[in-house]
This record gives structure tokens, sequence and C-alpha cells, in this order.
């Protein structure tokens, strides 16, 4: 009879190390189940009346969250998002639905959030609501905000928010994300490479 040609140690190291490289793959493969989640449908209000995602998604939509009030990042992510999209086109600007949602429930009313909104690109969808209603609806994708007072400041206080650009597919999910986008020609990259 044969003798094997590997010892008993040799033997437990190859199953231990089979064992390993399982559970590796399992658990990746689980994180990434768990990211192809985030996002989802929510329901907010637009120039005061009930907006659905669901009801109102295209193709490609792109979220951007933070406050009307804001003094510099949010009008510049605005005007970069206005920018790659003016490049698109009539025809595949009908694909996409760019949305921003106001954290800031005590001071943006529904009807300045939508004028925000519309003031950088027609068709630009402005969202608020509650801040029950803000805090389930940006939960969604991972996203935060905080807010500061600041006596020293003209408006008293300011918000710390996520600086994250949303692509999101028709039922909410990301697709993907720029993190503080600044270049409308990345921005408008992402919406190409996705359509």
């Amino acid at each position: 009879m044969e003798k094997s040609q590997f010892s008993i140690p040799a033997k437990l190291f190859f199953v231990f190390t089979f064992v390993v490289t399982l559970a590796s793959l399992w658990m990746f493969l689980q994180e990434r189940r768990h990211e192809s989640f985030l996002g989802g449908d929510f329901t907010l209000n637009h120039g005061g009346e009930a907006w659905q995602f669901s009801d109102h998604s295209k193709d490609l939509n792109l979220l951007y969250i933070g406050y009307t009030k804001c003094p510099d990042v949010c009008p510049l992510r605005m005007i970069k998002i206005r920018e790659a999209l003016a490049e698109l086109g009539a025809q595949n600007l009908e694909d996409v639905q760019p949305i921003f949602i106001s954290v800031d429930t005590d001071n943006d009313k529904p009807e300045e959030v939508s004028a925000y909104a519309q003031y950088f690109l027609k068709g630009f969808v402005g969202l608020t609501g509650t801040q029950t209603e803000v805090n389930k609806a940006i939960s969604l994708f991972g996203a935060t905000y905080s807010k500061s007072v600041e006596p020293n400041s003209e408006l008293g206080y300011s918000y710390i928010h996520t600086d994250r650009l949303y692509f999101l597919d028709r039922k909410g999910r990301v697709l993907d994300s720029l993190v503080a986008p600044t270049d409308a020609a990345e921005i408008l990259a992402k919406v190409k490479e996705l359509l």
C-alpha cells in the first residue's frame, strides 16, 4: 500500500487554508450584498406636495444632500451638476433626474427648496420634509448631517453634511457615488457610464 506524500500536519494545514479561504470569500460576498442594497424608495415634500421617488424616477437619478443657505459647498456642487448635465444633450437629459434634499428642516420651506433646485437647472427636484422624514430618506443612502451653532455667522448656524453625489437606478438603489465632486467632466463621465 502506497503511503500518502503529505503528513497529517500538512493535510491539516491545507484543510485549514481551504476553510479560511471559503470564510473570507463568504464575508466578501456578504459585504458586497450589503452594498448593493444601499438606497431605496422614499417620500418627501416637493413644493408643498408629497413626492415619492418611485413615481418620478428615471433611468438614472442624481442625488445630492445639503441645504439652501449653505454658503459655499452646496452651490458649488449644484453648479457642477448643472454643467455636467448641460453637456448631455436634450435626449439623454430626459433619462436623468437630478434631486436635491435639504436637511435644514427648521428653515428650508418646501417651496424654497424647490425654487433653489430649479434655479440651478430646470427639472432639478428640490425636496425636504419633517426631520423624521428627511432622516429616514437620507439614512437609506448612509448619509448624515449635524447642525452646529455659530453665533458670529450671518445665519447663526451651519450644517456639516455628507458631501457625496449619489447615482441611483429606477428603484433608488445606489449604483455609484462621487465624494465631493468638483469636476463637471468627472460627473458627466459617470453619468455616461451609467446611462
